[in-house]
């Protein structure tokens, strides 16, 4: 029995050759596509008609094959990273589309930054007359962790009031001034963690030009001390408390190292390095090769190179030996008249040649350890004497012994 004319058999029954469904192969299988549905074969589009799929013979553009991706564009968190290709156009056809990729990454979560509070209120001036302060704080609510973006801005503000002398006259080594208020005022105001916020002029009592107050005394600006609080975050690790960091005044020319860098104390700043101190190693070249170490056969010969820069921090590492080497050919040694030099082609072949005992063998059995070395000339036979020597005169074994 057979599908009548027109017809054709497909899951068992008999149907139209337009109700054909098509089918490409597909790995192990088959993917079938139903009559009139289209689909993209490279740049080519192919419809299903009557079981065959009909496409366009347009030439394809020519692709490269893809770059490696890309690295990530963040160092932390999630980003991006893309892959391209090159593509040629062909006459005629489809211009170049699918050149640019684009894929998620995600790596480590970013280190969480510093974390400020606001603003306090202004407390009450410090002082009645004479001079004083109203300050406000913000706290540091959460220290940035390794990596983690830094407190950013003053932690501190004041502005100077009262400054109306408690006497009839300015106490020592102040002058009277009609801008008492004026910043700097005193040695905090050079502190890069605390501002000083100008006020209008008053009259009043106030330290003389180039000099600010410290603890009640006009210095200059070269007396007043540092504070570790307006140290980058890197060099507090020294200052740190189980409440955070503890703020600690530091006289004039102290010293705080932090692994390359240095920061020294200068009129109320510190004045700090910036080298970079990760430093990766740096090899040298390799020197020529040595002689061969041996005169005749196979030898060795050795390069060696040396550190010119060790590693610094969290420099990259010296990585590999300081020596190398690698065999050697010289030229064939010497043998006696009835042997001849010969090396194998590789070192798993092993150097062989016929004996007396083995002199009706079909393949050599006297084989040597060596992949080179003296061997018995062709037609010649090596005798228990160690001599090569021809057929005629290799002994005989007979019974168990052994004669010329």
């Amino acid at each position: 029995c057979r599908c009548p004319d027109g017809q054709l058999l497909q899951d068992g029954h008999c149907v139209p050759v337009t109700e054909c469904r098509c089918g490409t192969p597909s790995g192990n299988g088959t993917v079938e596509f139903s009559p009139e549905e289209e689909l993209i074969i490279e740049c080519n589009t192919c419809v299903c008609e009557n079981g065959t799929l009909a496409c366009t013979t347009l030439p394809c553009p020519v692709y490269e094959p893809w770059s490696p991706w890309s690295s990530c564009s963040v160092s932390c968190g999630h980003g991006l990273r893309t892959r391209t290709r090159s593509c040629q156009d062909t006459k005629d056809g489809p211009s170049c589309a699918d050149t640019t990729q684009t894929e998620s990454c995600d790596l480590l979560s970013c280190p969480e930054g510093c974390l400020l509070s606001d603003w306090s209120s202004w407390s009450e001036c410090s002082s009645t007359c004479g001079g004083g302060v109203s300050t406000r704080n913000k706290t540091i609510l959460q220290e940035p962790e390794p990596g983690g973006a830094a407190c950013v801005g003053p932690l501190k503000q004041h502005t100077v009031c009262n400054t109306n002398s408690c006497l009839p006259e300015c106490p020592s080594r102040q002058v009277y001034s009609n801008c008492s208020a004026s910043c700097p005022y005193s040695c905090e105001d050079l502190w890069p963690h605390t501002q000083c916020l100008p006020v209008p002029c008053i009259l009043g009592c106030s330290c003389p030009p180039g000099q600010v107050l410290l603890e009640g005394s006009c210095v200059p600006h070269a007396d007043c001390p540092c504070s570790s609080l307006s140290l980058p975050t890197e060099y507090q690790r020294w200052n740190m408390s189980s409440e955070g960091f503890v703020e600690v005044l530091l006289k004039p020319g102290t010293t705080i190292e932090h692994r390359c860098n240095t920061c020294v104390c200068r009129g109320g700043v510190f004045s700090c390095t910036s080298k970079t101190c990760d430093v990766a190693c740096q090899w040298s070249s390799w020197s020529p090769w040595s002689p061969c170490s041996a005169s005749c056969g196979t030898g060795r010969q050795s390069s060696t190179r040396s550190i010119l820069q060790p590693s610094l921090y969290e420099g990259a590492p010296c990585e590999g030996l300081n020596i190398r080497s690698t065999a050697c050919v010289a030229p064939d040694c010497v043998c006696p008249d009835e042997e001849q030099w010969r090396r194998s082609p590789s070192a798993e072949v092993l150097l062989c040649e016929r004996s007396c005992q083995d002199i009706y063998s079909t393949s050599p059995v006297n084989c040597s350890r060596s992949a080179e070395g003296c061997v018995c000339r062709e037609g010649l036979y090596r005798n228990p004497e160690g001599l090569c020597v021809i057929p005629a005169l290799c002994p005989c074994h007979d019974q168990g012994i052994l004669r010329e």
